[in-house]
């Protein structure tokens, strides 16, 4: 969330009447992400895909939070509305994308981390981190009452830094299990020459991911908070549709075949990745079927 204020509002243009150069990118930026946050609930709508699962609805929420947390960052740098309106919106927004794009990464990773425990430990972590955090910043939030009052409160600064941290610690950790399992993954096909397109596509995006975050963490903890909203509204905005895409085909690629499946070989052979323990009953077939496998 930004804590900028800027009370001058003849600080947004220049002694001509234009706006300055950081009035134009807070618009740009502004922009961009409501432009990206209503593209892509228009293709969530329209896609082909069924829309009753985790990730459809994780990534139908985080869409629409791109939209009150870039107006409202829109909106509080020109002053347009009150103070208790600004923090309503830029808050109902930080909410919804934060835990959102959370439940996205995580919604999909059963398809790769077979281990119920891990599930289980990162299912428990983004609950846990959104009850605490987002209940934390907002009382905060609406105690302290005014803009000017949260700038010049240091709990209020510190509170704001340390979730970021562990909201960025979360995503380093999502990341990282995907980067682990690609890895394997990359590994395993490297010496057959077939490494699927989508798994190299996977591993770049979370390697983007855990770049944005580090990003954000640089730019909070030198007290730029302006720029941490924009950056984070941008490329998140622009995470949650490369998701769409990837993590949409992903989840082909294991559940449906197509395209991406190599006929010759089974659609599920990328996804085991750790020998069977040798107490679990397989049966043998003679047919060159894959076996069903469990996706936990």
């Amino acid at each position: 969330m930004s804590l900028s204020r800027r009370t001058d509002a003849a600080s947004k243009f220049t002694s001509s009447g234009r706006y300055t150069p950081e009035a134009m990118i807070v618009i740009t930026c502004a922009t961009i992400s409501l432009y990206n946050g209503i593209e892509l609930l228009l293709l969530i709508l329209t896609s082909s895909r069924r829309h009753n699962d985790l990730f459809s609805w994780s990534l139908a929420v985080a869409s629409v939070g791109v939209l009150p947390y870039a107006s409202g960052w829109l909106v509080r740098y020109f002053d347009v509305v009150g103070d208790v309106a600004n923090m309503l919106i830029n808050d109902i927004g930080w909410i919804l994308l934060t835990t959102g794009q959370a439940l996205v990464l995580y919604s999909r990773l059963n398809l790769l981390v077979k281990n119920i425990t891990i599930l289980k430990v990162t299912k428990w972590m983004v609950i846990l981190n959104a009850i605490i955090w987002h209940s934390a910043v907002t009382v905060l939030l609406f105690a302290i009452s005014t803009q000017q009052k949260l700038d010049r409160n240091g709990a209020f600064i510190k509170v704001q830094k340390i979730q970021l941290a562990f909201f960025c610690a979360q995503d380093f950790f999502l990341s990282g299990l995907y980067i682990w399992k690609t890895i394997e993954i990359i590994k395993r096909k490297q010496a057959e020459n077939q490494t699927p397109r989508i798994i190299w596509h996977l591993f770049a995006i979370n390697v983007g991911i855990v770049i944005v975050d580090v990003t954000l963490l640089a730019v909070s903890f030198t007290n730029n908070f302006l720029w941490q909203q924009g950056i984070k509204a941008v490329a998140y905005s622009v995470k949650l549709k490369v998701e769409f895409v990837i993590l949409g085909k992903l989840s082909d690629y294991v559940h449906k075949g197509g395209e991406l499946i190599n006929v010759e070989h089974p659609v599920f052979g990328f996804v085991e990745m750790e020998p069977e323990p040798p107490s679990r009953k397989q049966s043998i077939q003679p047919s060159a079927t894959p076996e069903t496998t469990h996706l936990e």
